[in-house]
């Protein structure tokens, strides 16, 4: 359960930096279109985490 709890952290902290990232990318969109692919990225990367955490939620909930 432990080790759970530490994975759920860690996908939390990646979250909060992707989160960061994308919002600077968003606020810099004028700068170029390389600004807008990256925080397309981030969105789906972001989207994959929190389905992670989903994940994890439903096996803490089951166990």
């Amino acid at each position: 359960m432990d080790k759970i709890t530490e994975i759920e952290s860690k996908i939390n902290f990646c979250a909060s930096l992707i989160n960061l990232t994308k919002t600077y990318c968003e606020y810099n969109y004028e700068k170029g279109n390389e600004f807008i692919v990256l925080a397309d990225a981030l969105s789906i990367a972001e989207n994959n985490i929190k389905e992670s955490l989903n994940y994890l939620d439903d096996i803490i909930n089951v166990a």
